[in-house]
């Protein structure tokens, strides 16, 4: 083997492990191993993750096309120690005492020029943090959202996540792009 066919393998390998090396953290971040939660006293666990969400008008503070909450699709993580999660999956309570960290990506649709549209943390059904303003542009009827927040729950508090305007929007859920986490501060 010439010297230089040996140096084209040897990129290759080492390629190769940095693929695995950022695949591995990038999965360990997702969901990280019982023994990263146990771990130091830095840094944060996951707590819940949700894909596929949707627009919920079941709650009647929360009942028409303008004034409406998110409800929690498909489940792929939920630590029950953690976080409880009501039967229509648009409510939920963070059941220990601290700081969490939320995160929203998703988009919305038929946004109208010249108003305004919100996305709110409701904590005990009270704003509480804004998650996402958007001020309509005619050039775009739709946006996508990617947010997240720090916020605190005493350990009995509910949330809700209410999108609110004072027209009429909707709700675009698209499986790649759909994703709210909580992540738990240690």
């Amino acid at each position: 083997m010439s010297d230089r066919s040996t140096g084209v393998i040897l990129v290759g390998i080492l390629a190769i492990a940095a693929l695995g090396l950022s695949g591995y953290m990038f999965a360990e971040r997702l969901f990280p191993s019982s023994q990263s939660q146990q771990g130091s006293e830095q840094g944060s666990i996951l707590v819940g993750y949700w894909e596929y969400l949707g627009k919920s008008t079941a709650n009647p503070d929360h009942d028409d096309n303008s004034d409406w909450l998110i409800y929690l699709g498909d489940h792929q993580y939920n630590n029950s120690n953690y976080i409880l999660v009501n039967n229509q999956r648009d409510r939920f309570t963070l059941t220990q005492a601290g700081y969490y960290k939320l995160t929203l990506t998703t988009w919305i649709d038929n946004i109208a020029d010249d108003h305004i549209y919100r996305l709110i943390l409701l904590k005990n059904g009270i704003e509480d943090n804004l998650i996402y303003r958007i001020y309509g542009d005619p050039s775009q009827p739709d946006e996508f959202i990617a947010s997240s927040l720090t916020f605190y729950s005493d350990g009995n508090d509910y949330f809700e996540i209410n999108a609110k305007s004072t027209l009429d929007f909707g709700f675009k859920p698209l499986m790649d792009h759909d994703m709210l986490s909580i992540e738990y501060f240690l």
